[in-house]
């Protein structure tokens, strides 16, 4: 019953009852506050730096507000484990990935080659590992049989993990965060 994903996280600590799907041979690019753009041929995209890569549509038609206060000006969408193109797309490129801090976004970071890349790890993101109204532990149960012991980038996130039995969702940094 939430009007968005960031408020079904508040309320039920998940967001993940209604899935879109994006359709797949495309790339969805964005610089700065400009309407995003689909690309069938990434190709033809023209880019200035690092990329952001954002896990969530959401989050991605909102991104800007947010993640520019960190420096970010050019955005693409990954729907997840994403598409050929935009995995294509990136392999030359320097990029940070903005995902949820689960398990499942080590898998999709794993998944990824690029020129170079890391994960964004937000400032606040221990504060908001410890707000049990944001958390989510049901997610974490779910996945905690594909988590890994150890990750040689990573650690930072498997502890917030372990030492919470929780996740959390990227939507719950939004510019007010």
């Amino acid at each position: 019953n939430a009007d968005s994903r960031q408020e079904a996280i508040e309320t039920s600590g998940d967001s993940k009852n209604s899935i879109t799907k994006v359709f797949g041979s495309v790339v969805i690019h964005q610089i700065a506050n400009n309407n995003p753009i689909l690309y069938r041929s990434y190709c033809e995209i023209k880019t200035k730096g690092k990329i952001l890569a954002v896990e969530n549509g959401e989050t991605f038609l909102n991104i800007y507000p947010t993640m520019s206060k960190f420096g970010f000006n050019e955005f693409v969408y990954l729907g997840g484990m994403s598409n050929t193109a935009t995995r294509n797309f990136l392999k030359d490129k320097e990029v940070v990935f903005f995902l949820d801090y689960d398990i499942e976004a080590i898998r999709i970071y794993d998944s990824f080659q690029c020129k170079s890349k890391q994960f964004f790890k937000h400032p606040d993101i221990e504060q908001a590992f410890n707000n049990k109204k944001i958390i989510n532990e049901a997610l974490y149960r779910k996945q905690l049989r594909n988590m890994p012991s150890t990750h040689h980038e990573l650690e930072w996130l498997l502890k917030l993990i372990k030492d919470n039995n929780a996740v959390l969702e990227q939507e719950i940094f939004n510019d007010t965060y």
